[in-house]
């Protein structure tokens, strides 16, 4: 199988002076993600690779950028060179995802170099289970190629009833794909990654699947009292019924309380006695 690796040595990149960093799953304060930036081709993702907290490159390396997709892959998106490096001195220098000053960060000049634009996009690696190492020497940790698509192109969704995603992957999916989740509301379910208990929840606001999801990715159990208690790092979520847009509050409730049933989640699962409220909503 070719390797990442291979493919540098190919286009006269050592291996041993890149480094492959893969952009971690989050969506910032200001709604977006590395991957909607690299999206967006604005020339934000590369403000934000350039602006770091810690010294991560050195002048001289390479760079090999990658981001999540939607299903969790690590998606190839640019080759790059360091060509200097400083410190941010002015505090309205901020960034793209946090917005928050970047004072005091790292910031580095890159070069984008055309070695590899023709996998832009399209090339698709196997990191590995660490996505915590964002930043490896490629020379050290050879990662396999998976998957050469044949075109750039975001995915299309794929309907509310066959959409399965987890919480913590959310923040890599289209824009496109949050607009259809903010704008559907309904009885969904998560189902813990690390038990297999299931909870079946209600999406009943305004910014309906998708701003009651974000409740979980906030805090791990959106206010719900036997999810705090299994401590889990995350869940699968997927969709069991998409209400009618005239649909009432209760009328999504009492749809709710049927797949409870249906599933039997408040005697085997993580549901509390249907419609019973907490804090941040329904349990």
């Amino acid at each position: 199988m070719l390797s990442f690796n291979q493919l540098l040595e190919s286009s006269g990149v050592p291996p041993d002076q890149t480094r492959m960093v893969r952009h971690q799953s989050k969506r910032g304060p200001l709604g977006k993600s590395p991957t909607d930036l690299w999206r967006a081709q604005d020339g934000t993702f590369e403000q934000y690779q350039n602006l770091q907290s810690e010294k991560e490159f050195s002048v001289g390396d390479y760079v090999a950028s990658f981001v999540p997709g939607p299903s969790g892959e690590t998606v190839f998106v640019g080759l790059y060179r360091v060509l200097d490096m400083g410190k941010v001195e002015d505090p309205a220098v901020t960034c793209p995802i946090g917005g928050i000053s970047a004072i005091d960060h790292f910031i580095y000049t890159m070069e984008r170099l055309d070695a590899l634009d023709e996998y832009n996009g399209r090339l698709v690696i196997d990191w590995g289970k660490a996505f915590i190492a964002w930043n490896q020497w490629a020379g050290r940790q050879p990662k396999a190629i998976v998957e050469i698509r044949a075109h750039v192109t975001e995915p299309p969704f794929p309907g509310h009833i066959h959409f399965i995603s987890t919480i913590q992957a959310l923040a890599d999916v289209p824009a496109t794909w949050k607009s259809n989740l903010t704008n559907a509301r309904g009885v969904y379910l998560l189902v813990s990654k690390k038990t297999g208990q299931q909870y079946v929840g209600s999406a009943v606001g305004s910014e309906g699947f998708w701003g009651r999801w974000m409740a979980y990715a906030h805090d791990g159990h959106g206010g719900n009292e036997l999810m705090k208690l299994t401590a889990d790092s995350d869940y699968q979520v997927s969709i069991l019924e998409v209400a009618a847009s005239s649909a009432s509050e209760s009328e999504i409730l009492r749809l709710e309380a049927l797949w409870m049933r249906k599933l039997t989640t408040t005697t085997n699962g993580l549901n509390n006695k249907p419609g019973k409220r907490t804090k941040k909503g329904i349990a």
